[in-house]
């Protein structure tokens, strides 16, 4: 099954792929507040956030079929897990507002190790998977053969997806990889 879907994925048709945006980079600082810079936390402002984000997806809407929340918040994030929720939250509603077209995706975890698995199912107790259409993920993995831990992270998300009723959430692996350097 992971074949067919891999193949798939790659031999998409011109006319199929998605025009894919990411969010990257430290927060305007009239809503990240004086912490602008120093990680990503919770916008100061939350209404005024949600305007800017509506406004983007409005003017950016013919171009974007879909926006990832947030790059690799397991390693900016600097809030609560219920403040991360309720970023995702209100982001995607926000894009939805401006932009009813447009699927929003997330959390864009850095790799699918345990720890972040556990992070996984601590954000979607709080409701994170309500937020999104689909799951962005980052698939590295160190020191192990493609096809040990890589696939191994996958099939464990594929699970958690079944245990949440969600096994027909799409995924995204938007990075992957695995070490090659001798003695890793």
């Amino acid at each position: 099954t992971l074949r067919a879907s891999f193949s798939s994925a790659i031999t998409l048709p011109p006319s199929r792929l998605s025009r894919h945006y990411a969010m990257n980079g430290p927060l305007p600082v009239i809503t990240a507040g004086k912490t602008a810079g120093e990680g990503l936390r919770l916008p100061v402002d939350l209404e005024l956030y949600r305007k800017l984000m509506r406004e983007w997806a409005a003017a950016n809407a013919s171009g974007c079929d879909l926006l990832s929340v947030y790059n690799e918040p397991d390693g900016h994030w600097r809030g609560s897990a219920e403040e991360l929720v309720t970023f995702h939250k209100v982001t995607a509603e926000a894009i939805r507002e401006g932009s009813p077209g447009t699927k929003v995706y997330g959390p864009v975890l850095s790799s699918l190790n345990a720890a972040n698995r556990r992070r996984l199912v601590e954000w979607s107790e709080l409701g994170l998977l309500d937020a999104l259409d689909g799951l962005t993920l980052h698939a590295y993995v160190d020191g192990s053969a493609p096809e040990g831990e890589f696939l191994e992270n996958i099939l464990a998300v594929r699970k958690f997806q079944r245990t949440r009723g969600r096994q027909n959430m799409p995924i995204h692996l938007t990075e992957f990889g695995w070490t090659t350097h001798a003695g890793t």
